[in-house]
Order: C-alpha cells, then sequence, then structure tokens
C-alpha cells in the first residue's frame, strides 16, 4: 500500500449537508409561469409581424403618413396651358412644310445623281487663242534715196520671182525708183529679210566664191528702177572688206554673160552678149562698168567708194545705175 492511500484512510470525510428537491411543486406556480411564457411568445409574435409589415411597407405609422403628405402639399406644379386649336393647326402646317422641302431636295439629289451616271460625260470645248509673237526684224538700211517702199511677205521659196516680176510688170511713164524689201517668214519662228546670199541662190546669179563673205548679208537692197515706161531691175550691198574687192569682181567679168544668163531669161531681157568685155562708163566721178547685149541693153556693176560707206550695185541697165548714183 502507497503512502498516498494510507493517507487518505487516515482523513476524515467533512460532513456535507444534502439538500433534497421538494417531491412536489404546487399546481399554480406551474401555471403562472406558464401564461407569463404565453404572454411572452404572444408579445414577440406580435412584434415580429409588426416589423414584417413595416418592411413591406403596410402599417405606416399615422404620423409619417401626415408628415409626408403635409410636405407634398407645399410643392407647387406649373402646368402649361392647354394650346389654341389656331397654334395647333400653324405648328402641323409647319411641319408639314418642312416635311415637303426635305423630301423634295432629297428628291432633287437623288434625281441629279442618277442623271449624272447615266448621260455620258460632257465634253466641253474652249477655244484657245494662240498669240503669237513674232519677233521685230529691222529692215535693211536703205543705201539709196527711193520714192517707195514695197516689202512683199514671202511663205515659199518660189514667190521670190513672182513678187518680183509682178513689180517689173508694173507701167509708169514717172520715173521712180521702188525699193523692195522681201519679208522672208518660210520659218514663221524665225522672220528675217532676205540676204544677199539669198537672193543670189534664188535668182541664179553667180558671183565669184569670195563676194558673200566680203559683203554685210543683212545690208541687201533690191530695186526696180521705172523710166519711160520700161522697169528695170538690181541689188546693191554694202562691202565689208574693200581690198581686192575690184580685181575679184575683174575676173568675174570674164564669165559675167554666163553667170546672170538664168536672171536675165526670167526677166524676160536679152541674154546674148554683144561684146565679150566690159565697158567702163564715168557718170559723176563713178566709174561704171557695163556689158552691152545685141538689143543695145546693158548690165552693169559699180563699187561706189567713200569715206563712210563702200557700196556694191550691179543693176540690168546703165540708166538705173545712173539714177541712183543722182539720189545719193
Amino acid at each position: 500500500m502507497s503512502f498516498y492511500q494510507e493517507y487518505l484512510k487516515k482523513k476524515k470525510p467533512k460532513k456535507t449537508i444534502k439538500e433534497e428537491a421538494p417531491d412536489f411543486v404546487p399546481l399554480q406556480a406551474n401555471s403562472d409561469k406558464k401564461k407569463k411564457f404565453s404572454d411572452i411568445q404572444k408579445r414577440e409574435e406580435e412584434e415580429r409581424q409588426k416589423f414584417l409589415s413595416r418592411v413591406k411597407g403596410e402599417n405606416v405609422p399615422p404620423k409619417i403618413i401626415k408628415d409626408k403628405f403635409k410636405k407634398e402639399e407645399n410643392v407647387s406644379i406649373n402646368v402649361p396651358p392647354r394650346p389654341r386649336k389656331s397654334e395647333k393647326i400653324l405648328i402641323r402646317v409647319i411641319i408639314i412644310f418642312i416635311l415637303v422641302i426635305i423630301l423634295a431636295t432629297i428628291s432633287l439629289f437623288w434625281y441629279r445623281s442618277i442623271k449624272d451616271i447615266g448621260a455620258p460625260p460632257e465634253i466641253i470645248e474652249k477655244e484657245v487663242i494662240v498669240e503669237v509673237l513674232v519677233p521685230e526684224v529691222i529692215a535693211p538700211k536703205s543705201l539709196f534715196n527711193y520714192n517707195r517702199f514695197e516689202y512683199p511677205l514671202i511663205t515659199r521659196s518660189n514667190e521670190f520671182s513672182a513678187h518680183l516680176l509682178s513689180y517689173m510688170a508694173e507701167k509708169t511713164e514717172e520715173e521712180s525708183i521702188t525699193k523692195i524689201m522681201f519679208r522672208d517668214q518660210r520659218n514663221p519662228k524665225n522672220p528675217s529679210f532676205i540676204t544677199s546670199r539669198s537672193f543670189l541662190e534664188t535668182f541664179s546669179i553667180t558671183m565669184p566664191p569670195p563676194f558673200n563673205n566680203r559683203v554685210d548679208q543683212g545690208s541687201l537692197n533690191v530695186f526696180v528702177h521705172s523710166s519711160d515706161g520700161i522697169n528695170n531691175t538690181g541689188f546693191a550691198v554694202i562691202i565689208n572688206e574693200i581690198d581686192g574687192f575690184t580685181g575679184m569682181m575683174r575676173e568675174w567679168e570674164d564669165d559675167a554673160a554666163e553667170n546672170v544668163y538664168q536672171f536675165l531669161s526670167l526677166l524676160g531681157k536679152e541674154t546674148k552678149a554683144a561684146d565679150q568685155i566690159f565697158s567702163p562708163i564715168t557718170h559723176e566721178q563713178r566709174e561704171i562698168r557695163c556689158l552691152a547685149y545685141q538689143d543695145g541693153s546693158d548690165i552693169c556693176y559699180s563699187i561706189l567708194k567713200s569715206s563712210l560707206t563702200n557700196i556694191f550695185v550691179f543693176t540690168t541697165s546703165s540708166d538705173t545705175l545712173k539714177a541712183l548714183i543722182d539720189s545719193l
């Protein structure tokens, strides 16, 4: 036996007072408790029902409803006056008018779009005026005093001879010298007056090879001399290189009749020379050299020298050359 067990045996148990519950409860006390409990349950059920009714919006306390209606009575509502019958009609007419305009506009655009799609593209023809600026060309300086000036327009090569022959065919009893300035517009972009080289080539006049290089090409004067109903022609140019020019022309004299044959034939003049050499003639202290032909006509040339200008002149008559010298 352990020490602890011996200790428990030696220890004396305490006396406890045991309260025993009565064997019965009075009936009246039980009924009162039940009644109180039922009252409590009834009150709780009423409170629960009231709470549920409030949550659902039922059975709102009269005070709250009264205050709400009082506040709503103070709210003022402005109701617009009822429009008159004429105003209603006017508004309807305006609305209908606006709708008609909108529909008409839509229809017009639709019609134009359909028309433009179906119709072929319109071709607009515009007249374009092209202004051609022709450069101003200065006419050659007059080497003699002339009585008349002509400016025939040349657009084709064969027009040179036609114009010259027309002036040669004119008949006049008065003595006059007409200067003819051929306006060469065979190239419209580069118009000019006929040059010495072009004149010689056009009328088939043969000069010494260095001739065109020693004269001023732009100084050409073509003229027609009228006297006693007879017309003669010729040309004149300014000499740029006078040295050796006389000797060059003396060599040209050997074949002069052949060199001007086609030119005289074009003019309808005598083409057979009576002499083989040129004869010198002096007029106003100027030397003129001429070749006589069988019908009594002649062709002549002269080199007119001065301190300012040296001029070479060729004519189909000695009378024409003398008239030119007299006009200086």
